[in-house]
């Protein structure tokens, strides 16, 4: 109570004949005066000023209204999150279906890359390469490119696919999640009763949720499987999505095989001029395991080969094809060109008998290496004009 230096005085707000004081029923609070010198004047100007102090009942109401609204601001936002996921997942779904695959020719050649870069990395751990530990083995690389055409080379990836994983991976169960899991939402579910799907997401399932299905045991039991990201605005799936694969979005099928195989083969063509070279360059590196056992000669082989060992037949046999692919004349023989025409009939023959083949000839075609000419033919004598 501000008095406003006024000379009064007041009876105990607490007396019992004022009780209750203040009274919160009717809001009102009673003041007695015990003393007052008015000095003359007409009033006594007074400000009070009253504190409330809820109940313990007040305060636990409003704590579970508190309770209350948070818990429904909480599921409502767990609501909007989970739908705003499913409507993200959704469009990216889209946007990754509509990627354009990358051309064939690059992936092709990035794929000779990392098997050459592998090859490289195998050498190394075999105590190969490099010379010099302390430098990258470029120079290496270079030795090996060129014996062989790295450009060309032929490699073949395992028709098992599979990534290597732990010897006893953890069984899928109700709990397993996929990459990308859902986030929950936090809301009581009816007895019997699934949890509410995202909606209109997916067609196949959840993104990364786990179903359960009947194996085909005897009985039955429960299986759980963890299911792919599919709706009906994509798309179908990639070779591999349903195997774990891992996908390449910008990857072809090819491309997506590469990155799961467990194994490739490489081919790779010994460049024309070095067979020698590259056979003692695998000599060097595989070892001369075998290059004396004696070579059994099959039909067909040349008569060098007799009386030899597999290293001997592999040496003759690389000089021999080191000696035809360096001849001028073999090259020229390939790069003939027709300029002038030829006869396709020279050489023929023209039975006489009715009903038999009157003639017979050996066309040969253009290829990449023959310059095809447009030519005419005299159709009574057929004479190139």
């Amino acid at each position: 109570m501000d008095k406003h230096s006024a000379q009064v005085e007041f009876a105990p707000f607490d007396s019992p004949d004022l009780m209750p004081n203040p009274d919160p029923a009717k809001n009102t609070l009673k003041v007695r005066l015990t003393y007052a010198n008015w000095q003359g004047r007409k009033s006594l100007p007074m400000d009070a000023m009253l504190a409330y102090e809820p109940t313990e009942a007040a305060k636990q109401q409003v704590v579970a209204a508190n309770a209350e609204a948070e818990a429904a601001y909480q599921q409502a936002v767990e609501r909007l999150q989970h739908e705003a996921y499913g409507r993200a997942v959704r469009e990216r779904l889209r946007l990754v279906s509509e990627m354009r695959a990358r051309r064939a020719e690059d992936l092709r050649s990035e794929e000779r890359r990392w098997v050459f870069r592998s090859l490289l990395r195998r050498l190394q751990s075999g105590g190969h390469y490099p010379q010099e530990p302390t430098q990258l083995p470029y120079a290496d690389a270079e030795e090996i490119q060129r014996y062989f055409d790295v450009d060309e080379m032929l490699y073949f990836v395992a028709p098992d696919f599979w990534r290597p994983g732990p010897l006893n991976p953890p069984p899928v169960t109700k709990d397993s999640e996929g990459r990308y899991p859902v986030p929950p939402v936090q809301e009581p579910v009816p007895a019997g009763a699934q949890p509410p799907p995202l909606a209109g997401q997916t067609v196949a399932g959840w993104y990364s949720r786990t179903d359960e299905y009947n194996s085909a045991n005897v009985p039955p039991a429960a299986e759980w499987r963890v299911n792919y990201l599919i709706t009906e605005q994509s798309t179908p799936a990639p070779l591999g999505s349903s195997l774990g694969w891992l996908i390449q979005i910008d990857g072809d099928p090819r491309r997506n095989e590469f990155l799961n195989a467990a194994w490739v083969k490489a081919v790779m063509p010994v460049r024309p001029g070095q067979e020698v070279a590259a056979l003692e360059w695998l000599i060097g590196v595989e070892g001369e395991a075998g290059m004396g056992t004696r070579y059994d000669p099959v039909a067909g082989d040349p008569p060098e080969f007799a009386d030899s060992d597999v290293g001997e037949a592999l040496r003759t046999l690389a000089r021999q094809l080191q000696d035809m692919n360096i001849s001028v004349d073999n090259t020229l023989t390939s790069e003939k060109v027709f300029e002038k025409g030829f006869d396709p009939l020279e050489g023929g023959f023209r039975p006489a008998a009715p009903y038999q083949i009157f003639d017979q000839w050996v066309e040969v075609l253009p290829t990449d290496q023959v310059a095809a000419v447009a030519v005419r033919y005299d159709p009574r004598t057929g004479q190139q004009l």
